[in-house]
């Protein structure tokens, strides 16, 4: 079987990629396939793998995850809006979808920092951590006592201005670092 690795050819397949690539694509004989249905892949006559640097899918990932923020940021603002005009069951259904969204781009943030090794914000990210909880605890204590223009309050005042610091957070993994 003829390999080929990001357009190299190779002998043989090797055992490992660089720890700092990821494989991206693999096709057999012209046909993308995953991993799985590759190895079970009995005869063929060339193989090529892609692989990608982890450093661009981080960025791309950070990329993705601000530009959701902004989509957060709207959503939000109308949240408030529908609590303040009392569709309570409609904010309701959105306010859960966001919070959903929220948790993504915080796991999103939490991965890359991980994998980027920069500088320990740990402090930072702790107190970020408490005060966000702290939003969202009210936010159920609210909504648990039908205080809907009360809760459109704590989304615009606390929730929005957290999501902004969030997105600092991104930025700040996404900028060069000097070492």
């Amino acid at each position: 079987m003829k390999v080929s690795i990001d357009g190299q050819e190779h002998r043989e397949i090797p055992s490992t990629a660089s720890p700092l690539e990821i494989l991206e694509a693999v096709r057999a004989d012209g046909v993308e396939m995953d991993e799985r249905a590759f190895l079970a892949l009995s005869g063929g006559m060339s193989a090529h793998f892609s692989l990608t640097p982890v450093r661009l899918l981080i960025r791309e990932t950070i990329a993705e995850a601000l530009d959701y923020v902004a989509r957060l940021k709207k959503g939000i603002e109308e949240i408030a809006g529908r609590f303040e005009e009392g569709e309570t069951s409609a904010a309701q259904n959105r306010l859960s979808e966001a919070m959903e969204g929220l948790d993504w781009t915080l796991d999103v943030y939490e991965r890359c920092s991980a994998l980027t090794a920069g500088p320990s914000a740990e402090p930072e990210e702790q107190a970020f951590r408490d005060g966000l909880l702290d939003i969202l605890n009210r936010l159920i204590g609210l909504m648990n006592g039908k205080r809907y223009p009360q809760m459109a309050l704590v989304l615009r005042q606390e929730l929005l201005p957290s999501v902004d610091a969030l997105a600092l957070m991104l930025g700040r993994l996404s900028a060069p670092q000097s070492r």
